[in-house]
């Protein structure tokens, strides 16, 4: 299920979200097929050879406060990071970073299929970000879902997984 904000109806009712581009870049076929991993109860996004390190909960639980938080955080990325990859800027940035909410989506159910998730996309008209995180029993979702139209500053969808 996908849920939106107005702003993020309001943009994307402009162009088809499904037609999908030739993108051969590198970097951004390194995007749309993300390595996830489990570590402890975290869900994380990797690149391909990284090495996966120790998790310091202590630090996670004083910056974050939650679970959720640190994965929010963890899992993001930027628009503005591959801008140069983006022949017609933002707005074509914008329409990759749409698809690679569905491809993220997706990989995650099939990976992670007794686990909830949250797809968040946000866009402000400079920058896209683009992440995720594990719906717990026992924490607030990062985003509330049921009041995206009071995120005035930026357009927002959110898949739900």
């Amino acid at each position: 299920m996908i849920m939106m904000n107005d702003q993020m109806k309001s943009i994307i009712s402009c162009f088809n979200i499904n037609e999908i581009p030739n993108y051969s870049s590198p970097i951004l076929l390194d995007l749309v097929n993300p390595v996830f991993i489990k570590v402890d109860d975290f869900i994380l996004m990797r690149k391909k050879n990284e090495k996966v390190k120790e998790l310091d909960l202590k630090s996670i639980y004083s910056t974050f406060f939650d679970k959720t938080g640190y994965e929010a955080s963890d899992s993001h990325i930027h628009m503005i990071d591959y801008i140069d990859e983006f022949r017609f800027g933002h707005f074509e940035g914008l329409r990759f970073f749409l698809q690679l909410t569905q491809q993220w989506g997706k990989k995650l159910r099939e990976s992670f299929i007794d686990n909830k998730f949250h797809v968040v996309l946000s866009y402000d008209k400079k920058d896209c970000n683009l992440r995720f995180y594990k719906l717990r029993d026992d924490e607030s979702p990062w985003i509330d879902i049921e009041s995206l139209n009071s995120y005035e500053e930026e357009a927002i969808l959110v898949e739900i997984i």
